[in-house]
């Protein structure tokens, strides 16, 4: 008896099966994509099921209506081999050269937006041939990229049992910070109760309110059913409908600046780019950067000058305010790297952290500052 025996695996017909489910079962330009034939894609897929023994698709005479159960499984096997088939191709090139390859990050917009800037500037500068590749979701979207391997890690926040496969490490921790306009009746309440939140629509983070989250949690310990007027996954898309009036906002404590119930600005973190030719003491060069912004601050924020009877009032300390140490920010540095001969350094901050402070505040606020000093808003 003579028994005829599939064809193995190939890896091109997982190429061909990942191109058919990315250009939606469209056989025709998923064949343009791989530069071949129509009749070729179609052959092999159906050996590639003959081997598995199961159908992938669902068909309508030659079309592909759609994937069956069984069908995306193997999709996403197929992805994940493909992935690492690239991957094994690298080796050698990373080998070679460990300043190159790729890295791909999943995380959420408000991280993206705020926290990692800084950061991901840090790691281009020293790894300038590194290809990047920021891909931004919620949790759950985030917790299927790397089912798929789409990344290679993510940072999220919360959301811990989307990731119970994985290994979790601590970042740090946030904070949730409530918003209204200027004359919101909670903005004259030092520190709002939950109960007094409860009585108000809430704007908040599309996860807050998905599975299980801390924020739903505390109000359900409390007894409380929060009112949600609208959620979303950017911090600056709340802040704009709670300037609309539609509800309370509750974001997270990761922007520059914010603004006090009583109308105080406060500055929560500044980052700047030094570029000063060649860095022959980078150390002084941060403590300098460092100086100018407390000095600078102090200036903008609380830096007024009266007269009286022709004469400055202010003669001393006592009456005239400076920036305290319980209110310096994080200062960030960055080394902007050169081959240029070096300059002096001077104190650079001193003239760009009004303007800086000032567009921190119009963002978060919506409202332009055109007086000096601007340290207090409702003044």
């Amino acid at each position: 008896m003579l028994t005829l025996l599939s064809a193995p695996m190939k890896l091109q017909q997982l190429r061909f099966l990942a191109a058919v489910a990315q250009n939606d079962l469209n056989l025709t330009a998923a064949a343009a994509k791989l530069h071949t034939t129509q009749p070729a894609v179609s052959k092999q897929l159906k050996l590639l099921e003959e081997e598995l023994g199961v159908s992938i698709f669902v068909r309508n005479g030659r079309a592909f209506t759609k994937i069956t159960p069984a069908g995306e499984r193997v999709v996403m096997y197929a992805h994940r081999l493909l992935r690492e088939a690239q991957n094994i191709k690298g080796v050698s090139q990373e080998f070679k050269d460990q300043g190159r390859g790729a890295l791909s990050i999943g995380t959420t917009h408000t991280q993206a937006r705020y926290v990692l800037p800084a950061v991901i500037s840090q790691f281009r500068e020293q790894y300038p041939d590194v290809e990047f590749h920021l891909h931004q979701g919620a949790s759950e979207q985030l917790a299927e990229m790397a089912q798929l391997d789409h990344i290679d890690f993510a940072i999220a926040t919360g959301s811990q049992n989307l990731f119970a496969k994985y290994v979790l490490l601590p970042c740090y921790q946030w904070h949730r910070r409530i918003i209204v306009p200027a004359d919101h009746p909670l903005a004259r309440v030092k520190r709002p109760r939950l109960d007094e939140l409860a009585d108000y629509p809430l704007v908040t983070y599309v996860f807050s309110f998905m599975g299980p989250s801390s924020l739903q949690e505390t109000f359900a310990a409390a007894g409380l059913r929060p009112k949600v007027a609208l959620t979303a996954r950017d911090s600056d898309v709340i802040k704009t409908y709670v300037r609309l009036g539609l509800g309370v906002g509750i974001v997270a404590e990761v922007a520059e600046v914010h603004v006090g119930n009583q109308g105080q600005v406060e500055v929560d973190r500044v980052t700047c780019a030094v570029d000063c030719g060649i860095a022959v003491n980078p150390n002084n060069i941060v403590a300098q950067v460092e100086g100018s912004v407390a000095f600078g601050l102090g200036a903008v924020l609380y830096g007024a000058i009266t007269l009286k009877d022709g004469r400055v009032e202010q003669d001393n300390f006592n009456n005239y305010r400076v920036l305290r140490m319980s209110e310096m920010p994080h200062v960030q540095v960055f080394i902007v790297p050169s081959s240029e001969a070096p300059t002096g350094i001077g104190e650079p901050a001193v003239a760009v952290i009004g303007p800086a402070v000032a567009n921190a505040v119009a963002a978060a606020t919506g409202n332009w500052i055109t007086r000096l000093p601007m340290g207090q808003l409702n003044e």
